[in-house]
């Protein structure tokens, strides 16, 4: 219908289902969720189609304005955490969903389905940030949401690192976790890569797990369609140094070796871009946390190594204390 209309009718459609998405959902909670889940789909596939047909054919910025306030009700003012992870559910799906047509039908050359999976791509990471800007929307439970679809997320809370040979005790009690397959957990990563940039202050505390995906599951020996480890990092980089651009760019790819792992390690926790000594020393310490407990429960050899390289790398600099090496240790 939106290709039908011109971008004035589309406009004015959009201004009057506003204040419907505003309201629907506000009545869902964790003992009736189940038995909406599908119309909560339906509603977000609809959405999603709307917007999709806006994009291929509208110039307007008001249109897509328009469309930004619709996706940043969807959300807002909706308390039920269920809400949320059906929402980040279906952006992930749609994702990878479109991922796979596009590479497939690429192959057969079938250039208008190619094109509409492309698309939908680009769109699903915009609308997480739509999602995500309405006031009061809980970002932290979005990303915490979004990394449950990739390994060494686990929301369980590790016993102090303080008490090394418990922490090993944990890590070897925990029993192995499935996930999805390959095309889900790279369109949950891109959408947390996307989310971290404009909320970085209010997601710091996952920087380190989502550097440990960018270097070591989505990094430099990753397949090629998988090598989506450097738009977070250019993230990170931008987000929390003071660098420039052309001081940022050849960091950006993830590290094919030592060296290269110094010099990003010593832009990120040496380089203070307007934070204080101990939040670069802090960054430096859950980051050497995380590549410990990913070399010692990988999900395979090569990602071991891998860990095992940058835990090295982390606590190399002679200004680590004693005590802190003792603790990470």
């Amino acid at each position: 219908v939106a290709q039908l209309l011109s971008d004035s009718h589309n406009e004015s459609v959009l201004q009057l289902v506003l204040p419907w998405i505003a309201h629907f959902g506000l009545n869902f909670n964790e003992s009736n969720i189940s038995e909406s889940q599908g119309v909560w789909f339906l509603f977000l596939g609809h959405l999603l189609e709307l917007s999709y047909q806006c994009h291929t054919r509208s110039n307007s910025s008001f249109l897509f304005l328009s469309l930004e306030a619709c996706w940043r009700e969807v959300l807002h003012k909706k308390l039920c955490a269920p809400l949320y992870a059906l929402t980040l559910q279906f952006l992930v799906e749609q994702h990878a969903k479109a991922d796979s047509i596009q590479m497939k039908t690429a192959e057969h050359e079938e250039e208008a389905a190619a094109a509409r999976g492309g698309l939908i791509r680009s769109l699903c990471l915009r609308l997480v940030l739509f999602v995500a800007s309405a006031k009061d929307i809980d970002v932290s439970l979005m990303m915490q949401l979004l990394l449950q679809q990739l390994p060494h997320a686990s929301p369980n809370v590790a016993p102090d690192v303080a008490h090394p040979q418990a922490f090993v005790d944990w890590l070897q009690s925990q029993a192995p976790v499935p996930f999805p397959d390959e095309m889900v957990q790279l369109s949950a990563f891109l959408l947390a890569a996307e989310l971290l940039y404009p909320h970085a202050a209010a997601l710091h505390s996952y920087v380190p797990t989502l550097l440990m995906l960018a270097l070591v599951r989505f990094g430099a020996r990753a397949p090629e369609r998988l090598r989506a480890g450097r738009q977070l990092v250019q993230r990170v980089l931008a987000a929390i140094t003071s660098l420039t651009e052309d001081e940022r760019g050849p960091l950006e790819m993830p590290p094919t070796d030592q060296a290269g792992a110094h010099r990003l390690v010593a832009a990120l926790c040496d380089e203070p871009g307007g934070r204080e000594p101990t939040q670069t020393s802090e960054l430096r310490e859950r980051w050497a946390d995380s590549a410990l407990a990913w070399a010692l429960q990988p999900v395979d050899d090569r990602e071991a190594v891998d860990a095992v390289r940058l835990y090295e790398v982390l606590m190399h600099p002679v200004g680590l204390t004693y005590a802190q090496a003792y603790r990470l240790a």
